[in-house]
């Protein structure tokens, strides 16, 4: 297949897929923080951080390409002079040598979990925590608080603020405790999906100092009025779904239907097996985050000031289509999605908007998920790079 892969910083237009290498895997962990296996105890009151290894230890002699993985949990507060009464859990894996070695840190969307990022279906297509390892990048993909196996605060207090405080919190603690350990990692690439991108949005505004690089994908600056009026129509309380019957969730989570998440596709280019797991598999949310998205709809991105790339869908059911306010976008008119992101961000990101054709907005879940994979890593190669041994190809001079 042929992408649509224009940037919109004033450069030589080319095409950005590299094959990834074949990596010999070892062990066949399920890596995402739903299956992260056993989960270590944590102190809460000193903020030290409990982890349980599993893989081969390259340290003391194991096999260097083997995967490595490690259950976290990590304290967290809400606020800066909040409590530290919270857990995240996640999983940290990597190849090789930790030292040095750049890691991504993984957001998901609203009603989605880890797994989006790590498919244990068919996961050496739909698995982007194997496709990162496999280019030579640490991982770590958590479950945000009010998901999963991380604590449930009430809701009304579960902020996209609150949420880009706590990655802020996660990303000191890797840093803190592979340092500690003598394995500190090197560079730091927050990387977010749907809702996952506005947190990295307003995380990468809020604490520039913490990342080194932004990946937005299934997020534009647009957003569909029928994607609106369907949100509004389609509300589940998360109490009322039978899914979240032994969580805590309590007042003011979500659910969603299995319609809307089919709406999230392109089907024609989607196996009907992951649809249905992604219903099997679906989230909460809380409604004070669904309703402080809208304002990083606006002029938020304009002060980042490290390395952005977005990658969006042509059928993007959310930001594609006419907004309530009757502005439309042709996702399928690349240059028009282009000169609609170009002017939100500053020159210093040296924007890159990619167009992935026959996409929807769960990119990770489609038929195209290892061309996506390969446009993202490829991007984190150029301006990043895997480790100090394979430094960035081509940094950002903006």
């Amino acid at each position: 297949m042929v992408l649509n892969t224009r940037r919109s910083e004033p450069e030589t237009m080319r095409t950005l897929i590299t094959p990834l290498p074949h990596v010999l895997v070892v062990f066949a962990l399920g890596c995402g923080a739903d299956d992260a296996g056993s989960t270590g105890s944590q102190d809460a009151t000193t903020g030290e951080t409990s982890e349980e290894s599993t893989g081969a230890d390259s340290s003391s002699g194991g096999d260097p390409t083997a995967e490595q993985c490690e259950s976290m949990t990590i304290p967290v507060a809400l606020t800066a002079d909040g409590p530290t009464e919270y857990e995240v859990e996640g999983t940290l894996c990597w190849r090789g040598a930790l030292t040095g070695r750049t890691l991504q840190v993984l957001s998901h969307g609203a009603g989605y979990g880890p797994i989006y990022w790590d498919f244990d279906l068919e996961p050496e297509v739909y698995s982007y925590v194997q496709a990162a390892q496999a280019q030579g990048y640490a991982v770590f993909n958590f479950a945000r608080l009010g998901v999963g196996t991380s604590d449930y605060p009430p809701a009304n207090q579960l902020t996209i603020e609150a949420d880009a405080f706590v990655l802020h919190q996660v990303i000191g603690q890797l840093r803190a405790e592979t340092g500690a350990r003598g394995e500190p990692v090197g560079s730091i690439v927050t990387v977010g999906h749907s809702m996952g991108s506005v947190i990295t949005i307003a995380h990468g505004i809020e604490y520039p100092q913490d990342a080194d690089a932004i990946v937005l994908t299934g997020f534009i600056h647009h957003v569909n009025g029928d994607y609106v009026n369907a949100t509004a129509a389609d509300q589940v309380p998360a109490t009322d779904d039978s899914r979240f019957d032994d969580r805590d969730v309590g007042e003011g989570y979500l659910s969603s239907s299995r319609e809307a998440r089919r709406a999230f596709y392109f089907e024609s280019e989607a196996d009907p097996a992951v649809i249905e797991r992604d219903w099997e598999t679906r989230e909460t949310v809380s409604l004070t985050e669904v309703f402080g998205i809208g304002a990083y709809y606006n002029d938020g991105a304009q002060n980042l000031r490290v390395p952005v790339i977005e990658v969006v869908g042509d059928h993007d059911f959310i930001g594609c289509g006419t907004s309530l306010s009757g502005e439309t976008l042709d996702c399928t008119d690349t240059e028009a999605v282009i000169a609609n992101e170009a002017e939100r961000f500053d020159p210093s990101t040296c924007l890159e908007t990619i167009v992935i054709p026959s996409a929807g907005h769960v990119l990770n879940l489609q038929r195209q998920a290892p061309d996506v994979y390969d446009v993202m890593l490829d991007w984190v190669d150029r301006r990043v790079g895997p480790s100090p041994d394979q430094p960035a190809l081509d940094p950002c001079s903006g």
